[in-house]
């Protein structure tokens, strides 16, 4: 019963249904997602079944701030591509003079990523199938059937997957545009592990806001660590909204209206977006 009210209540209950059917039955393979600049195939994910669903539903690559931000030319690294939203975003607007480093520490959506930049003939993107960390090592990651929120974990699992410095990448720039973590939690050892890649990072987007501190309270910190790591970097922290406005974050405030921004160069981030400190 509450499966069918589960069904029921949905805003799309007949194309929800569908999708469910699709995916038990292998059938969304053959099904894509246009969006506005890329096409996703209709994997059985979470993402992809939400987008499938509603075109308009809103996830990373939805953000209006990226097609603020990101330009032709530039150098982007992407941590927790998932299928590869904002990496097919990022590789639409940079052109053949740019690149996207796209990280995803998953072995089966990584494959899914691949498909899609396949998919899309993206000849601009540099994916790694790894976790990025403090350490050179291998690490237990979870195997959640809602793929968006797999992450790292301490506990019993099946599976490893190996545990990469940002630095110890090959990734040879002079500088990095946007550095966007999303690692659900684990943003710290990202931090941690990229000391050399935050020296000429620009901007950093960070996932940021509302509960999200309780994740990485899993790993046994607290969200004030993070602004301590980035502010030794020299980044100003700011959150923003749709309306172009950006917005310092005092002391250890968690943003309310957006992302979590780190940006190094206020001047180069203003000029670029045409964005108002307020």
């Amino acid at each position: 019963m509450n499966y069918f009210t589960s069904i029921l209540s949905h805003e799309k209950p007949l194309k929800f249904l569908t999708a469910k059917i699709l995916i038990k039955t292998n059938l969304c393979r053959f099904f894509t997602i246009r969006q506005s600049h890329y096409t996703l195939k209709f994997f059985p994910t979470a993402l992809s079944q939400n987008k499938w669903i509603n075109q308009n539903y809103v996830h990373a690559a939805d953000d209006p701030f990226l097609q603020h931000y990101i330009k032709n030319g530039d150098k982007i690294i992407d941590v927790g591509a998932n299928i590869g939203t904002v990496t097919l975003l990022a590789s639409a607007l940079i052109g053949n003079s740019g690149t996207v480093y796209s990280i995803e520490p998953h072995p089966k959506t990584f494959n899914y990523l691949q498909e899609n930049l396949k998919f899309n003939n993206t000849n601009n993107v540099v994916s790694f199938n790894l976790a990025i960390g403090d350490k050179n090592s291998t690490i237990g990651f979870s195997d959640k059937k809602s793929d968006d929120q797999n992450q790292v974990t301490f506990s019993n699992t099946n599976l490893t997957v190996p545990l990469k410095k940002l630095d110890d990448l090959d990734i040879q720039e002079d500088i990095i545009d946007l550095l966007k973590i999303d690692s659900i939690g684990f943003e710290k050892f990202v931090l941690l592990g990229s000391k050399n890649i935050l020296e000429k990072t620009r901007c950093i987007q960070l996932p940021i806001s509302g509960s999200y501190p309780k994740f990485f309270q899993t790993y046994g910190y607290e969200y004030e660590e993070i602004l301590q790591i980035l502010r030794k970097h020299d980044f100003e922290i700011f959150e923003y909204n749709n309306k172009k406005n950006l917005f310092h974050l005092d002391s250890n405030s968690i943003p309310t209206k957006g992302d979590l921004l780190a940006i190094s160069d206020t001047k180069n981030f203003v000029n670029r977006t045409n964005y108002t400190i307020m």
